[in-house]
């Protein structure tokens, strides 16, 4: 059996780590976490390889550029969480797919490069966005 070590884990985002935490006894609602101070989160784990795909899974739902289902284009909370698929093909990095069921996970696997090309369309958007609000702060008009 491994070790298993404590890493201190910063966030950008208070709490985010704490909603399936089975080491945290905060309520969800509380303000302040129990567990940990301030916008820090203290994870047991085997590894240092599983805080790292946490803390990517973590950075991939925050910067996904979607607020739909990208296959039947409902909201993603229309039927409770959304559902996070991992598209895996070899030699290419894995993606996030936000749906908003699991039954959208058959029809995305039909045609996944369609679904990927709109996933790739709103973050060419996104970052075009971000960009120009970058451009505008600093001066008023």
């Amino acid at each position: 059996m491994k070790k298993l070590s404590t890493i201190l884990v910063t966030l950008i985002f208070a709490g985010a780590l704490h909603a399936g935490d089975s080491n945290c006894t905060r309520p969800k609602e509380a303000a302040k976490p129990a567990c940990c101070a301030g916008d820090s989160a203290v994870i047991k784990v085997a590894d240092k390889t599983a805080v790292a795909e946490k803390l990517d899974m973590i950075k991939a739902v925050a910067e996904y550029p979607l607020t739909k289902c990208v296959v039947s284009d409902e909201k993603l909370d229309s039927m409770g969480e959304p559902f996070d698929y991992i598209y895996q093909v070899e030699g290419k990095p894995d993606r996030l797919v936000r749906l908003c069921c699991n039954s959208c996970v058959k029809k995305f696997k039909k045609n996944p490069e369609k679904y990927l090309e709109i996933i790739d369309t709103a973050v060419k958007q996104k970052a075009a966005e971000a960009s120009k609000t970058a451009a505008h702060e600093g001066h008023q008009h």
